[in-house]
C-alpha cells in the first residue's frame, strides 16, 4: 500500500472472527504467538493503522476534507465479559489482558474483549490526532446482527440457534453495511467535533444500549 499510494482518503478496519473453545476451531493462535481472536479482530487493526498513519494524515493535510479511521466494532462491547480486558490494580494502574484464562466461557469473553478494545482504541487515536492538529476523524460502529460467516466460530451447540435467529431478525451484510459507508462518505458539519472519537449505530450517535458502554472507555489513562 506505501509503495502504491502516497496517501488514504478512507481507512476501514472490518476484520472479525469467533473462535470458540467447543465450537468448529480449536483455539489457535498466530505466528508471533497472540491469541487468534485478538490478534485479527484488534491487534491487526491497530499494527495497521500504525503503519499507514503518515499516509492517512498526508490526505488530511493535502485536502480541505478530513481524512477517516473507521473501526468496525460490535453491541459485545457492552458485555460484562468485555471488561477483563483492562483492570484497574490497588495502586491505580491499569492491567491489560490480552488473551484468555481457558475456562469455556472464554471465547464470548475474548470476543467481547476485543471489542471493547476497538472503542477504547478508537477514543485514544480520535484525542491523539486532535491534540496533533491532525485534519483526520476516527470512528467506530455498531453493524448490526449480521448474517456472514463469523456464526460459523460460534460454539456448534448454538449455531443452528444463532443462524436461525440471524435469518429471522438479522441484516444481510449490504443492510450491515449501511454504517460503514454512511460514516466513509458523508458530509458533516464541523465533524472534528460533531463525529470524531464517537460510536455509531444504525448511522446514529444515539441508540438504545448506549448507557450501558463501560466508562473505562473514557478514561485516558486505560
Amino acid at each position: 500500500v506505501l509503495a502504491k499510494y502516497d496517501s488514504i482518503d478512507i481507512l476501514i478496519n472490518n476484520a472479525g472472527i469467533v473462535n470458540a473453545l467447543d465450537g468448529p476451531v480449536d483455539r489457535k493462535e498466530t505466528e508471533d504467538g497472540f491469541e487468534l481472536v485478538m490478534a485479527t479482530n484488534y491487534l491487526g487493526h491497530s499494527l495497521l493503522n500504525h503503519l499507514l498513519l503518515d499516509t492517512i494524515k498526508q490526505s488530511g493535510n493535502n485536502s480541505d476534507s478530513f481524512s477517516r479511521i473507521i473501526l468496525v466494532s460490535s453491541i459485545a462491547v457492552v458485555g460484562p465479559e468485555a471488561l477483563d480486558l483492562c483492570t484497574l490494580d490497588d495502586n491505580g494502574s491499569y492491567r491489560v489482558n490480552f488473551d484468555l484464562d481457558g475456562n469455556e466461557n472464554d471465547s464470548h469473553r475474548q470476543y467481547s474483549k476485543t471489542q471493547l478494545a476497538q472503542v477504547m482504541y478508537m477514543k485514544h487515536l480520535s484525542r491523539k490526532l486532535k491534540k496533533d492538529n491532525c485534519n483526520k476523524i476516527v470512528t467506530a460502529l455498531h453493524p448490526g446482527f449480521v448474517r456472514t460467516d463469523i456464526l460459523d466460530g460460534f460454539p456448534k451447540k448454538a449455531q443452528n440457534f444463532v443462524k436461525f435467529l440471524g435469518y429471522l431478525t438479522g441484516k444481510t451484510p449490504l443492510q450491515g453495511a449501511q454504517t460503514t459507508i454512511h460514516l466513509a462518505v458523508s458530509s458533516f458539519d464541523n465533524p472534528m467535533e460533531t463525529i470524531n472519537g464517537k460510536l455509531f449505530s444504525d448511522c446514529r450517535q444515539n441508540f438504545w444500549w448506549q448507557s450501558k458502554i463501560p466508562k473505562i472507555v473514557e478514561d485516558e489513562k486505560a
